[in-house]
């Protein structure tokens, strides 16, 4: 847990000092992303050649489908970046950045009929009061 906070408050503190040292705007954020996007493909693409064990997918499954995710991913991205560039604080966009996870559970639940309402809902509940309390009395 603690390597995973620390991971994100160091992606947080280098994406907002980024934003915030390039030209405001909608395009240069989706041209930063885009950046962020190439150089991580090239550094995927060198992991995957070094490490690579030779054993296939026995299913392939296809581009349309990681092409969507790709989208959806970069388009996530830019909206993070530019909320940086908007905002003074960005604790308030991590913060809200985390409400994927109930829009995730509740997808999980109608797409793949997950079990353990209870816990899941009692989580859901914790998380959207805890964005609702930073929304109303954060500094």
């Amino acid at each position: 847990m603690v390597l995973t906070a620390l991971g994100t408050v160091g992606y947080t503190l280098l994406d907002k000092i980024a934003s915030e040292s390039i030209q405001q705007g909608p395009a240069t954020a989706a041209r930063y992303g885009y950046m962020f996007f190439l150089v991580s493909c090239g550094v995927y693409t060198a992991f995957l050649r070094i490490f690579r064990t030779g054993k296939q997918s026995s299913n392939p499954v296809g581009l349309g489908i990681p092409t969507l995710a790709a989208c959806l991913n970069f388009g996530a991205y830019w909206l993070v970046l530019w909320a940086y560039q908007l905002s003074r604080q960005a604790s308030y966009i991590v913060a809200f950045r985390q409400f994927s996870i109930v829009i995730g559970v509740v997808l999980a639940f109608i797409i793949y009929k997950e079990k353990g309402l209870a816990v899941r809902l009692t989580g859901m509940f914790v998380l959207t009061s805890g964005l609702i309390l930073i929304g109303l009395w954060g500094s």
